[in-house]
């Protein structure tokens, strides 16, 4: 668990308590959420998050600090390194009206860059499932400008084609020429426009055999968003600019929006929720065919929600006082969002969700632990059949099929586990 300078995420990170460390509490504060705690890497008192935390003792015995005893969390600063819309034209009126005749699939994420891809396809058939998501890199796929090296993506896509199986790139970062005044590539290119000439050169060159497109991914995180305000008015000029594009090469191509992961407001963070607001406030109606989110479940059911919680029904050792830490919340709230802005004709695409199964977690996945492998079954099961029933998504995309076990990625996955029996029986094979 981090271990704050102050009480708030807007502070510093000073140390991380593992597992099973113990830290004496000094106070907490009047909401009881946070805990101060000292430390030894420093002589000043630190702040943990309670939720985070199994306290021995008795909680009522630590003192409280008043409000006015406790410095206000800082306002994050937002980059200056570039403009909001750093392209040289302005965006145009979308070139076609949006396809929201997608149905209900089954999809899944699968490791396929240089992987083996027929036992991907044999195992994707024996889910019967119909999606698989890819994701593809910029930074490798065109290294050099105007070089594109379409090996690896030809390759992808002819396996899913020739086997019948749709297939859904979620393309990201950027290659460094794109980005000469910034550098890194972990945010989009400083002219958004080139971005969306390489989507619109994917869409025109396999038109007709990869069937959507994922325009980046959780651009409400600053380490996905690098060198530029973490807001949603530069993302949607990146999404106006990819949607023309792809939509001007390959019609029916389905242009789906970067999705946003679940997150409250931080230094590193933009609340998803509100940030798909600003998008709806900057035109993604008209530049989406589906709009995509990563409702996560961290440590709790699929079928239980933040009210759950608050209203004393529910409770978790870890990650249960805010929103973004429920599945079921995440969705919910997604689609009341797209009925404020009245895009109820169109559904969400839960482009990444699951849920995490080791007796060895990575740190910050330590209550992955707590979720046994037959746990991580019924929970995926259940979510799947929440999803198919809620009349508003169209195609969720499990995280994920065979990335290595031993990595982050690998508690996620689930060949060759009882989750992979689970959803063979889920549909029928």
């Amino acid at each position: 668990s981090d271990v704050y300078k102050r009480q708030g995420t807007n502070y510093p990170v000073i140390a991380s308590a593992a597992n099973g460390a113990r830290l004496p509490i000094l106070a907490r504060n009047a909401a009881g959420d946070w805990y101060q705690v000292q430390i030894s890497e420093s002589n000043d008192p630190a702040w943990v998050f309670a939720a985070l935390t199994v306290v021995d003792g008795a909680v009522a015995d630590v003192p409280t600090l008043a409000a006015a005893d406790i410095p206000a969390a800082p306002v994050a600063e937002q980059p200056a390194a570039a403009p909001a819309a750093p392209a040289a034209s302005p965006v145009t009126a979308p070139v076609a009206q949006p396809n929201t005749s997608a149905g209900f699939g089954y999809g899944i994420t699968a490791s396929l860059w240089q992987g083996d891809r027929q036992n991907v396809v044999n195992a994707v058939k024996q889910l019967g499932f119909s999606w698989v998501k890819k994701q593809v890199r910029w930074e490798f796929a065109e290294a050099e400008h105007g070089a594109i090296n379409w090996q690896e993506m030809d390759t992808t896509v002819d396996a899913m084609s020739s086997n019948g199986i749709n297939l859904m790139f979620s393309v990201v970062t950027s290659p460094g020429w794109a980005r000469p005044t910034l550098g890194g590539t972990g945010g989009p290119p400083e002219d958004f426009q080139l971005f969306a000439n390489f989507l619109g050169s994917i869409a025109g060159r396999y038109c007709g055999s990869l069937q959507a497109i994922e325009v980046w991914n959780e651009q409400n995180l600053r380490r996905e968003w690098e060198g530029f305000p973490l807001e949603p008015a530069s993302y949607m000029d990146l999404l106006k600019r990819s949607y023309n594009a792809i939509k001007g090469a390959c019609p029916q191509m389905l242009v789906i929006s970067g999705a946003t992961t679940p997150a409250g407001y931080s230094d590193v963070a933009f609340d998803d929720i509100d940030y798909l607001r600003g998008m709806y406030q900057h035109g993604l109606k008209s530049y989406s065919d589906g709009i995509g989110i990563h409702p996560s479940g961290f440590a709790n059911p699929p079928t239980v929600t933040f009210e759950d919680w608050t209203s004393g029904q529910y409770d978790s050792l870890s990650h249960v006082n805010h929103r973004s830490f429920y599945f079921l919340s995440t969705l919910r709230e997604s689609r009341k969002v797209m009925e404020q802005y009245g895009d109820t004709a169109k559904k969400l695409w839960p482009t990444e969700f699951g849920w995490g199964s080791t007796p060895s977690p990575h740190p910050g996945y330590e209550y992955e632990a707590r979720i046994d492998e037959a746990t991580q079954a019924r929970w995926i099961v259940d979510a799947f059949n929440i999803m198919a029933g809620s009349g508003y998504v169209a195609v969720p995309m499990l995280w994920n099929l065979n990335y290595p076990r031993e990595t982050e990625m690998g508690a996620f996955a689930v060949i060759g586990r009882p989750a992979f029996d689970a959803l063979r029986q889920m549909t029928g094979r």
